[in-house]
């Protein structure tokens, strides 16, 4: 039985493609909110309807593992806002999905919480949700909110994947940068050089070369780095607006044959082969797995690690245009029939802010570019405390310190993870990865039915 090369993530969420229809029956997408009685001018406001700002409440729905982390944020909202009402349910994070699936309901009915709040794996196809009008624009409520100031605070590639057609739909609040740990030691030894590693595809084009010198899992790692290649390569797999994949035909067709050549049909499935994702180092051989630092707490740990007897390298992954990757993680939207936008928007700039984004970075990345060199900071200093475990931690050098920093604030490209769409290719592509069918028949498979799957 031919095992499948990808994670299964959280299932995709066929009724969102119900919205536009609900959308456009209910009228609640486009229009601006008004400031209401002024608590929520602060911000500023878009003027509007009446109908539209009712200024009374607020509500908003998330998991209740992370709930601990918006406290501050909420008791910041209620503190600017005292005569908002702001009414915050939870659910099983193991019910993610199926909230989605109630919640695109509840917006086809004119119900539902004001603001819609997910992890991006749990909410696919988020650019169909955008496009099928479940989400109202913010650029009104930006244009007229000063503290904005074109976004100068964040990093503004990440907040670029929020848009859709021109308008914000939704803010990202954090992201996966997309930056590989290894040794330069490692790395000469298995005759690589990081100068090569311009994009996803020369990497690729490397890490299959060491594969025949015996350095799987070694120096850039395995193919479970690339489970996403179709996206990594250009930093957005699919044209959503042209119904067509985007990626040129040529570096896909490259990039899966360079993967055809790391594929392992024996090898356990990606979700647990390589254990936390690439995650580790080891001395001796002078060498590290690839590390696509998603968490910045273990991919500085690594580095540290390395830097005990060696010299740790840090590589940006950039897509083919040389520009730093990055995937949105976490973001929030305002319903597109929703009467409360403006207090909506306020609670999503709270979220912005240096206090709520430093409680809620969590595993991943803030999006506020100041608070990138907080965590950054903060987790050198406690590494340096811990010099004495068993396990040796070395001093990690201001130039890699600032190549690190930068690889994750200076993003160019930020693409939403469109997981049922990715599965879907390698659903189709296994049998040419595992030498069963020839490329062109297998890419046709494919391309029908993302022809289908974009016009829906």
């Amino acid at each position: 039985m031919m095992r499948k090369r990808f994670f299964d993530r959280n299932k995709a969420l066929a009724g969102w493609l119900a919205v536009a229809a609900a959308a456009a029956m209910l009228g609640g997408c486009g229009n601006g909110g008004s400031a209401g009685d002024g608590a929520a001018a602060e911000n500023g406001g878009a003027g509007a309807d009446e109908t539209e700002q009712t200024n009374k409440s607020l509500t908003l729905s998330l998991a209740e593992d992370i709930e601990g982390d918006y406290e501050d944020a909420f008791d910041e909202f209620r503190r600017l806002y005292p005569d908002v009402d702001l009414q915050v349910e939870t659910y099983s994070p193991m019910e993610e999905t199926r909230q989605i699936t109630k919640q695109q309901a509840q917006v086809m009915a004119g119900e539902g919480p004001d603001i819609l709040m997910f992890k991006c794996y749990g909410s696919d196809d988020l650019y169909k949700m955008m496009k099928a009008g479940a989400f109202a624009p913010m650029d009104a409520y930006m244009e007229a909110d000063e503290t904005w100031n074109g976004g100068a605070d964040y990093v503004q590639g990440v907040i670029e994947a929020g848009k859709f057609g021109g308008s914000q739909y939704v803010m990202p609040l954090t992201f996966n940068g997309m930056c590989m740990i290894a040794s330069q030691e490692g790395l000469d030894a298995a005759g690589v050089s990081a100068e090569d590693c311009k994009d996803t595809l020369s990497i690729m084009r490397q890490v299959a070369s060491i594969y025949d010198k015996g350095y799987q899992k070694r120096v850039l790692g395995d193919y479970v780095q690339f489970t996403t290649f179709p996206e990594m390569l250009t930093g957005q797999f699919l044209d959503y607006e042209k119904g067509n994949v985007s990626v040129d035909a040529e570096t896909l067709r490259q990039a899966c044959e360079l993967y055809s050549r790391m594929y392992d049909e024996e090898t356990e499935d990606v979700g647990g082969s390589s254990g936390n994702f690439g995650i580790g180092y080891d001395i001796a051989r002078q060498d590290a797995y690839v590390f696509i630092g998603m968490n910045m707490d273990r991919s500085l740990s690594v580095a540290g690690g390395i830097a005990a007897e060696a010299t740790p390298v840090c590589i940006p992954i950039r897509s083919g245009d040389g520009k730093t990757l990055a995937s949105m993680m976490q973001y929030a939207g305002i319903r597109a029939n929703s009467p409360n936008k403006q207090n909506a928007y306020n609670m999503i700039r709270i979220l912005m802010g240096e206090e709520a984004q430093e409680d809620i970075m969590g595993i991943y990345c803030p999006v506020n570019k100041a608070v990138i060199d907080k965590a950054v900071d903060g987790i050198l200093e406690r590494n340096r405390t811990i010099q004495d475990a068993e396990t040796p931690v070395g001093e990690l050098s201001g130039e890699f310190v600032t190549a690190y920093k930068d690889s994750l604030k200076d993003v160019g490209h930020c693409y939403i993870p469109t997981t049922t769409c990715v599965n879907k290719f390698y659903e189709y592509m296994n049998p040419y990865f595992a030498g069963e069918a020839d490329y062109d028949s297998c890419m046709k498979e494919f391309e029908d039915y993302i022809k289908i799957y974009l016009s829906e």
